[in-house]
């Protein structure tokens, strides 16, 4: 014990002159403290607090379940609030960085309130019930805790693990769950603990062992094992590296319930007076005088003003320190208010600040004001709308126009009550006249009144006729205002009301407009427009525009179309040149041949259909043009090119890509891509798909040289997916497990297969990123997988996977004899070609013992592999040379009874072109093989000592099924464990 406490010592005076910590040394350093106040400027009230770190050592503990900030909880300071109806809630310090780590005596103080009657557990082990502070290990190893039970009674224990009895004891007092602040402290010295609230010893126990506990995360707010939650606030929670005596922990009380027993403020109401409209800055309360110089706090903390609601009738601006200011709104006179609570950690009563704003005089204000009649009228104003009705006049005086300057023009009366009349006498324009206010006291300054005498402008009705297709403009002199007049000879601006329908229109504003009709548009159109004389608009008026026809020459589209060497090609008029020519008129169409073709013989009827026979044996495009008549005029010349194919080069159309099983069932996306690889277009149109998938090309579906065409199950979820362009869908599924794909031409002829397999030798499929098989280079065998590679899919565009040279083929991997004995030798062979030849083929093994573990991630897996040479020579166990199979034979010594042999194999070509099998996108690796010598002889008692021994033969053991397990270390280790079996006592 002296020892221990000397190295106590000896770290606490460490961390004293580190910190410079002015304090009464304890038997304990302070090595951890979580205070809740601290997550006030992280954390909004009512937040999940996600972590809590402590202010001494940066310690952070993380949530599980959904801890929240509760603020101003316990005694106006914040807790963090742990509830149960959704699982538990807790803060979990990790062993390894826990302040308590490599501690034998520590003390634990927790801050808490909780009125809940959700409390669990009882009067058996402390591990069961509510966890304040725990580190229990169900005493499977060594624990401790500090815990609540439904009586609110505290509960502390440890135990050194089985075979021992953990040991737990109970506060004698409870009902702490009554919604008060209280303070539990637990201490261990050696073999004692010891267990006060509120300062006051009320337990202890003592299990006689004084070791050291071992590590185990620490909760708050739960326990650790078997996951009991507290139903409550905890405010505070502080580790100490030493016990703390009876003395130490009263003080380290006091400390707490000054902290947490807080007493709320009383605020006295005040009233202070201020002048109308006087300046902010003399209305400006100073601290000494502000709301908070009569406030009192039974505590003597200094306290803070908060707004609760601020005055009606001015900005009011509020300070921490009481002090404040205060504009009140213009020429407001009277009684304004705000009120406010006075705050240390808890609010006062909301307290009501009375504000007098006394009357100051406010002169009277004229506003300018504008009036308009027609000429030739007289005008009559009433008081309700005449000279004084928008003047201000803040204190509600009575007040009198009094004329100031007469009018220029006409003639004018003017009352008191700002009411007037005047009479132009036949002036038109602007007159003016000046009026003062008169409120008893004092005469404003003069202001002007306008009296504006204006006709509005007349706006007549225009028509124009404009050719279609034309851009007609006008100017000025036979523009829309070439007809308007306006009584007064004012400026004239034309602005537009609605636009024209069936053209572009330009309108100025001084009436010049250019007008464009839509392409091949005849008819009527229209806009409408009005005037301003700069007083007065106008009356809407419309301006007709008559578009005259002119005659559209037709548009003739260029065509291709697809023959067979030695046959006639029959288009009929559906299918003819016309068919996508047009003719703006609608107007009957015909052809007139302009240039024939070079070669072969051709006849173009004038309804679009033609003939034409190629020469004999003959392939390539030939052109001829030929140009579409309405009757009054020619289209310009079109192209029909015609495309002559042999059986040769439709065989150059391959299947390039296929993508089966994408990884969102609900996407219909799989495709099959074709290819042209040859010279010339290829025409699909009655071509089919077969096997797999039923599908027929559809009459006009074609491929261009070096182009390519896809078909797919859904077409438009396709575009969705992929952006481009597909044709669809066909009947059937591609089959995840392989399937054969055949190309057939419209005349009967396969020109295509595929038969894709899942797995070795071919890539791997589908999978989460919606992998396709994609063809190497397209002049590679298509029916062999080591030609195809897997990548992310790129329809209608070359395969991400192509290269100019591929690496070597790869099949018919097998090992023999395929179930061996430790006596056997296993002879491995592979197919191996490649048309630049075969460089090497290396045979890689490792060896996995019974109970030993080789995961694919661990670094052994990567590493630990023996290189052997495959010969396809006829010699080392090569049956015969130079046919492609390469071998190696793995000798007895290699094979032991129940060993795992795992291998792969890597080949490269003359160009350097290399390729290991399994490939690198395969779900399995490496090939593998398993020594097996059968079940031996088993001797055994069911009460050893007691009954003889009985020996059970291989033959009769292998009379019932025999299983291996071969499975990765964790798997192992979770086969063997049954969740909860451990949890006892609720």
């Amino acid at each position: 014990m002296g020892l221990r406490s000397n190295s106590r010592v000896n770290r606490r005076r460490h961390r004293v002159i580190e910190t410079l910590e002015k304090r009464v040394l304890l038997a304990g350093d302070l090595v951890g403290h979580w205070r809740a106040d601290d997550l006030n400027a992280v954390v909004d009230d009512q937040a999940v607090v996600s972590t809590w770190t402590d202010v001494v050592g940066g310690v952070e503990a993380s949530r599980t379940g959904t801890p929240v900030l509760a603020k101003g909880s316990v005694g106006g300071r914040s807790a963090v609030r742990f509830e149960n109806s959704d699982g538990p809630d807790g803060l979990m310090i990790p062993s390894s960085i826990s302040p308590l780590l490599d501690e034998t005596d520590f003390s634990v103080v927790a801050t808490f309130a909780t009125s809940s009657t959700d409390l669990v557990g009882g009067t058996a082990a402390w591990l069961n019930n509510s966890g304040l502070v725990d580190a229990n290990n169900l005493n499977f190893g060594q624990d401790w805790g500090l815990t609540m039970n439904p009586d609110g009674a505290l509960s502390v224990g440890m135990g050194l693990g089985a075979p021992f009895a953990s040991t737990t004891a109970y506060s004698d007092v409870n009902g702490l769950n009554d919604g008060q602040f209280h303070v539990a402290t637990l201490t261990r010295d050696g073999a004692n603990m010891m267990i006060y609230v509120d300062g006051a010893l009320v337990g202890s126990l003592s299990n006689g062992v004084d070791t050291m506990l071992s590590p185990n995360d620490i909760f708050i707010g739960r326990t650790n094992a078997g996951k009991h939650g507290f139903d409550g606030d905890i405010a505070d929670v502080r580790f100490y590296d030493g016990a703390l005596s009876e003395q130490e922990v009263l003080s380290v009380y006091g400390d707490l319930n000054s902290y947490y027993n807080n007493s709320p403020p009383t605020a006295t109401p005040d009233e202070y007076t201020f002048a109308e409209d006087v300046s902010v800055l003399f209305a400006l309360v100073t601290a000494d005088r502000g709301v908070l110089s009569n406030d009192v706090d039974p505590d003597g903390d200094p306290l803070t003003a908060v707004l609760v609601d601020t005055a009606q009738h001015g900005v009011l601006t509020l300070n921490p320190n009481g002090s404040f200011s205060y504009d009140s709104d213009e020429n407001f006179s009277g009684v304004d208010s705000f009120t406010y609570r006075a705050r240390d950690f808890q609010d006062s009563e909301v307290t009501l600040v009375t504000i007098n704003v006394t009357p100051v005089y406010d002169p009277p204000i004229a506003t300018p004001d504008r009036y308009k009649l027609l000429s030739g009228d007289v005008l009559s104003v009433s008081s309700l709308v005449g000279v004084l009705e928008n003047d201000i006049n803040v204190d509600g005086a009575t007040l009198k126009a009094v004329l100031s300057r007469d009018v220029d023009h006409g003639q004018l009366t003017l009352a008191e009550d700002g009411g007037f009349t005047f009479d132009p006498q036949g002036f038109a324009g602007v007159a003016t006249f000046e009026y003062r206010i008169d409120d008893g006291s004092q005469l404003s300054s003069p202001i002007e009144v306008s009296i504006v005498v204006n006709s509005p402008p007349t706006a007549n009705d225009d028509s124009f006729v404009i050719n279609e297709d034309e851009v007609y403009t006008t100017t000025v002199a036979n523009g829309v205002l070439a007809n308007d007049v306006d009584a007064e000879g004012d400026n004239l601006v034309v602005s537009l009301v609605e636009s024209t329908q069936h053209g572009t229109l330009e309108l100025n504003p001084d009436g010049s407009f250019s007008y464009q009709s839509q392409a091949n548009y005849s008819g009527s159109d229209s806009f409408t427009y009005q005037l301003s004389d700069g007083e007065d608009s106008s009356a809407i008026a419309t301006v007709s525009l008559e578009v005259r026809a002119v005659n559209d020459a037709p548009a003739a589209e260029d065509d291709v179309y697809f023959a067979l060497a030695n046959e006639t090609l029959e288009v009929s008029v559906l299918a003819g040149v016309l068919a996508n020519d047009s003719d703006i008129e609608d107007g009957e169409l015909s052809a007139v041949l302009a240039t024939p073709p070079a070669q072969g013989t051709l006849t173009l009827q004038s309804d679009g259909s033609f003939t034409y026979q190629p020469v004999a044996d003959t392939t390539g495009v030939v052109e001829f043009t030929y140009q579409t008549s309405d009757g009054q005029d020619l289209s310009a010349p079109a192209t029909v090119r015609v495309a002559i194919n042999s059986l040769e080069q439709q065989q150059q159309i391959i299947i390039n890509e296929v993508h089966v099983d994408p990884p969102q069932k609900t996407e219909l996306v799989e495709f099959i891509e074709l290819f042209n690889k040859g010279d010339a277009p290829i025409d699909m149109s009655g071509w089919t798909l077969r096997n797999a998938v039923d599908y027929a090309f559809p009459e006009g579906a074609s491929i261009p040289s070096g182009g390519y065409l896809v078909v797919t199950m859904n077409p438009e979820m396709f575009t969705d997916k992929f952006s481009k362009p597909a044709i669809g869908p066909w009947e059937g599924r591609l089959a995840n497990s392989g399937e054969t794909i055949e190309l057939w031409t419209a005349g009967g002829a396969q020109v295509d297969e595929v038969d894709y397999q899942l797995g070795f030798p071919w890539p791997t499929y589908g999978e989460d990123d919606g992998r396709s098989i994609q063809l190497i280079e397209p002049s590679m065998q298509n029916d062999l997988g080591g030609n195809w590679r897997s990548a992310k899919p790129t329809p209608a565009a070359k395969n991400s996977v192509y290269a100019d040279n591929a690496a070597p083929q790869m099949r018919r991997v097998e090992h023999s004899p395929t179930s061996p004995t430790s006596a056997d030798d296993v002879t491995i062979t592979a197919r191996v070609t490649d048309p630049d030849g075969v460089l090497s083929v290396m045979l890689e093994y490792q060896l996995v013992n019974p109970g030993d573990y080789i995961g694919l991630s661990d670094n052994r897996y990567k590493t630990d592999w023996t290189s052997v040479e495959m010969r396809d020579d006829g010699q080392n166990g090569d049956v015969e040379g130079f046919d492609g199979v390469y071998t190696a034979v793995m000798p007895a010594e290699l094979q032991s009874h129940r060993r795992l042999v795992r291998y792969r194999l890597t080949a490269t070509d003359t160009k350097g072109a290399a390729i290991r099998a399994p490939y690198e996108d395969d779900l399995q690796p490496n090939f593998a093989y398993f020594v097996y010598d059968g079940v031996p002889d088993w001797t055994a008692s069911d009460r050893p000592g007691s009954k003889p021994e009985v020996t059970y033969t291989g033959d009769v053991l292998n009379s019932i099924p025999v299983y291996q397990l071969i499975t990765t270390r964790q798997s192992h280790i979770d086969s063997q464990y049954i969740p909860d079996s451990t949890r006892r006592g609720g």
